[in-house]
Parts: structure tokens; sequence; C-alpha cells
């Protein structure tokens, strides 16, 4: 369905399309590897460049991603990525049903860090939708805990975006 804007957009055909075919693991977002497969299908002469090496995650993190997207994402659209960090990281999994008992636990966490002596600066926390961070905010003001927060900017605002919707 995305790919019937590009020829009005581009009559040329000469299209870059940025975009990680092992992020389609977000469908609940609307990802689908689908698109990656019909955007081949339309422009069947184009270049695949697989940028396959994630420098923020370290190996073990890799390594459990690779065997997790292996067992949904075999063949053309995925292939292993390789870990920029070749220390093992820390991973902690814990479901939490309620979002003000998942604020209260990452702020608790960040309270913890901070007494056994990491730095503020050295803390940060990652979120995919904005909205996610209205509680962690609210319980960091009421701790006193200082914060910043970047790119806080809705996904209609940006530049390429909001004149894609003008255009339209």
């Amino acid at each position: 369905v995305k790919n019937l804007l590009l020829p009005s957009l581009c009559s040329t055909n000469n299209i870059m399309w940025i975009g990680d075919a092992r992020q389609t693991l977000y469908s609940f977002r609307g990802s689908s590897p689908q698109e990656f497969l019909n955007f081949r299908m339309a422009y069947p002469n184009v270049r695949v460049i697989d940028m396959n090496i994630n420098y923020r995650s370290c190996s073990n993190i890799i390594d459990r991603v690779n065997v997790f997207a292996n067992n949904w994402y075999r063949g053309e659209l995925f292939s292993d990525t390789m870990a920029g960090i070749k220390d093992k990281g820390k991973i902690v999994r814990k479901t939490i049903a309620r979002e003000l008992l998942e604020a209260k636990y990452v702020v608790d966490t960040i309270e913890q860090m901070i007494s056994e002596g990491t730095k503020e600066e050295n803390i940060a926390i990652i979120y995919r939708l904005n909205e996610n961070s209205s509680m962690v905010e609210m319980l960091l003001k009421e701790r006193g805990i200082p914060y910043t927060i970047d790119n806080d900017a809705s996904f209609f605002k940006i530049k390429e975006i909001s004149t894609i919707l003008c255009v339209l």
C-alpha cells in the first residue's frame, strides 16, 4: 500500500528506501516484511545494501536477537546481525502489566544505579512511543531526578512527513 505513492513522487524510479527488515518484528507498530517484498517486486533492479552490524548492543544480546529473528524471518529478508561490541551485556527480562508499575520499576532502578555510583548523565531510557515517557517523566520529577528528553517531536512534525502530508 505504501508503495503506491512512490511512482507519483518519483517517475524516474531513482528511489532510495532505507529500512531494516529486522525491525519488521514490530508488527504492532504497522511494520511488515511484506513491504520489503513488495518493494523488491515493484523495483526488481533494486540494489540491497545489508547494514547488519549493530554498534549499540553487546554480543550476547545480538546472539539472542538472531535466534529469535531466525525463528520468524528466514530467507531473503533476514541475515544474522553482528555485534559491534564484543563484550557481554546484562539482559534483564521483566514483564509488567501496568504502566505506572512499569514507570516505578524504571525510576526505582535509576535511583538504585545512582546510589551505586552511576553518574546521571550515563543513564538513558529508550522507548518506542513518546506516550510511554509520561509516567516515567512524572516520577522523575516527583523524586527530583534531573532528566532531558531528546527528540521530543511528534512523527507528524518531522519535516519530511509534514511535507508529504501537505502534498497529499
